[in-house]
């Protein structure tokens, strides 16, 4: 995914070893990562390295004079961070814990959460509550919590090119074939986007605040208000966001700063408009956790000089999906759900996991219960391993 200066930046998906790699090795984010840990981290100190990837932040850490460091990683790359810490002389001070933070309990109170969740912006995999829960349960009272707070901003920008990555495919349609349908559903989506400063048009606005010492709701809302700065074609909203990790250290993904790995996003309009200098775009955004992703919802109103509205719509990344009439259907309040035969094997496993029956035992009784499922006991402990790994508490014990 290409980054707000034309470099490659992380994608907005899972993060690959790659992608780790282009976050270590970029200069802008490493130097202000390391003067915050500079300024919180003490000899002694206890810390939680939330989303820790391959460790980098606990190895630094343990270079600032850490007596422990919980780095805690939910995706395979945290197993590195047990195997770096014997590299670097630091294994006997590095806990390495690979599992989604939120099943995760901890011997001990840490006076530092350092965490970077995001994606091209902060709200990413439900990041929000998992920083609510790990400031809850994993820091002390007083302890300190690295970021301290995320701005988010919004400008109007005039991108025919991206706007046309939206709408082309369907404006366009191959054999005179109407597809208009779908460009219609597609416009109800955002994209990272490589954004450069001269395709903005108005002043920026800052729309919400994230203060993670204090954030109680995993949910955000605010309202952008930009100043039109000149006449012309507008396709849409660029956002983007400041962090501040400590007082006076930060870093900002902003269309007029230095590269970072996040890019930028572009939220479009569903078609272009003319605007002119000194009228005003409000932007409302809403953005709602949803499971382990977020629903965003924005609505838009274009005001002329005299007040008078002549640009109003509504947009939410919910309405850009296709819902089967069956999926909607078991969704409704009325519908009685029935287990399935999978839903029966889950609970079988669900059952037996009475942390004395070891998985080879399970995948035994799940081979007798289901003999029409399973192939053999191999493929029974394949998907008690996997049931088991979904459910099972996490902590100190298994790094």
């Amino acid at each position: 995914m290409s980054g707000g200066d034309g470099r490659e930046s992380v994608t907005d998906g899972a993060y690959t070893l790659r992608d780790y790699g282009m976050m270590a090795a970029s200069p802008a984010r490493l130097a202000v990562t390391l003067e915050a840990l500079r300024a919180t981290v003490r000899p002694g100190s206890v810390v939680v390295d939330l989303g820790s990837g391959f460790g980098l932040v606990a190895l630094i850490a343990c270079r600032l004079g850490a007596a422990r460091v919980y780095a805690i990683e939910s995706s395979p790359i945290g197993e590195m961070a047990r195997q770096l810490a014997v590299d670097n002389g630091c294994a006997d001070r590095v806990i390495g814990i690979c599992s989604d933070s939120m099943r995760v309990t901890l011997p001990e109170r840490a006076d530092v959460l350092v965490a970077d969740l995001r994606g091209v912006l902060p709200f990413y995999h439900g990041s929000l509550a998992t920083m609510i829960d790990a400031r809850n349960r994993f820091v002390r009272p007083g302890g300190i919590v690295v970021p301290q707070r995320d701005r988010l901003w919004a400008a109007v920008v005039s991108a025919p090119d991206l706007h046309d990555k939206f709408t082309s495919p369907w404006r366009d349609a191959p054999l005179g074939l109407d597809l208009s349908r779908l460009q219609d559903l597609v416009v109800h989506e955002w994209m990272p986007a490589a954004v450069p400063e001269s395709q903005i048009v108005s002043d920026a606005s800052c729309w919400t605040e994230i203060e993670y010492a204090t954030l109680h709701s995993a949910s955000a809302t605010g309202t952008a208000e930009c100043v039109v700065r000149r006449d012309g074609p507008a396709h849409g909203v660029c956002v983007w966001f400041d962090t501040e990790l400590v007082a006076g250290v930060g870093f900002s993904n902003a269309p007029s700063a230095p590269p970072t790995v996040h890019g930028r996003a572009f939220f479009p309009w569903p078609s272009a408009i003319t605007l002119h200098a000194n009228e005003v775009v409000r932007t409302k955004f809403r953005v709602l956790p949803d499971g382990h992703e977020y629903t965003w919802v924005w609505e838009t109103s274009v005001s002329g000089k005299d007040g008078a509205v002549h640009a109003h719509w509504q947009q939410a990344t919910f309405l850009g999906q296709a819902f089967s009439t069956a999926e909607m259907h078991r969704r409704a309040h009325t519908h009685a759900p029935r287990l399935s035969e999978q839903g029966r094997i889950t609970r079988a496993v669900l059952e037996l996991m009475d942390g004395d029956t070891p998985l080879g035992d399970i995948a035994t009784q799940l081979e007798r219960q289901f003999p029409d499922v399973f192939a053999d006991w191999h493929a029974a402990l394949h998907r008690a391993a996997d049931v088991a790994s979904a459910a099972e508490e996490t902590g100190r014990d298994d790094g």
